[in-house]
């Protein structure tokens, strides 16, 4: 072969590798970026919130309805931890079933935590103040996130003031 057409060759498969490589560090910097982006998650939005709770200083069922404004960030470190920052603002209005009492309920739960990974709870209290004889008491709510960060469900605890 001819010393002019190896060079050629030569300079043909340096150039391709370096345009290989450049084109490697640029799609790993790309998949870098997306997934610093992609891992975090902000909410700020209200929504609609339902439910009944038992009021445990008289033992009447209390219905209520209302609103949480959710401010929450959640991002993902690069060692999977959770780290969450949340500003929760429960309004909500309920009525004993049997009484027919009103309750003012409000509740703000706010945290910052970190957490080793998916499934997570975090809780939020609330107060139900009665606008007649009935008892005040505390509702405490947990919010259940499953392994894909979906909130799953929601479960109640009540305690007399």
């Amino acid at each position: 072969m001819h010393y002019k057409s190896l060079s050629r060759i030569v300079r043909t498969t340096i150039e391709s590798l370096a345009a290989t490589h450049l084109l490697l560090i640029a799609l790993a910097m790309t998949a870098l970026l997306a997934t610093t982006s992609a891992s975090a998650q902000t909410v700020n939005q209200v929504r609609p919130y339902s439910g009944t709770t038992t009021n445990p200083c008289n033992g009447e069922l209390v219905d209520f309805n209302g609103s949480i404004h959710f401010n929450e960030k959640t991002q993902i470190g690069l060692d999977g931890r959770i780290h969450f920052i949340a500003n929760n603002n429960f309004n909500a209005s309920g009525v004993g079933r049997t009484t027919r009492i009103t309750y003012n309920i409000g509740g703000t739960m706010k945290t910052n935590s970190k957490f080793p990974s998916y499934p997570i709870s975090y809780r939020q209290k609330s107060k139900f103040i009665s606008t007649g004889s009935a008892p005040n008491f505390h509702t405490t709510f947990a919010f259940h996130v499953n392994g894909a960060g979906v909130q799953t469900n929601v479960t109640t605890e009540s305690t007399c003031n």
